[in-house]
């Protein structure tokens, strides 16, 4: 995985010392995620309902990913390795209903 910053812009600092960098300085790449719902009703004899229903989460499948390595001891330092969770955390997911009301 390529750098997400550049690590060797970044020492530890020496026991007893303050740091130059301010706290949470680095923030990971933005997420975006769109959840979509498709409904149709139907009435029969003014009594009975009927509703079809689809629902999408993470309609447009956009890639979530984790936030980079902020240990500046690890051999990782600066990388994404992975999503949240795993490289497939937020997949797109659709489901089907359909609901009768009497």
């Amino acid at each position: 995985m390529k750098q997400y910053f550049n690590p060797a812009a970044f020492v530890t600092r020496h026991d007893g010392t303050y740091g130059d960098s301010a706290r949470d300085v680095m923030y990971g790449p933005p997420s975006f995620n769109t959840d979509a719902a498709l409904m149709k009703n139907w009435a029969i004899m003014e009594r009975y309902q009927v509703q079809l229903r689809f629902e999408f989460f993470n309609a447009f499948n956009h890639v979530v990913m984790g936030t980079p390595d902020m240990t500046p001891t690890d051999s990782t330092f600066g990388q994404i390795n992975g999503g949240q969770g795993s490289d497939a955390a937020n997949p797109r997911v659709g489901q089907a209903a359909l609901k009768f009301t009497f």
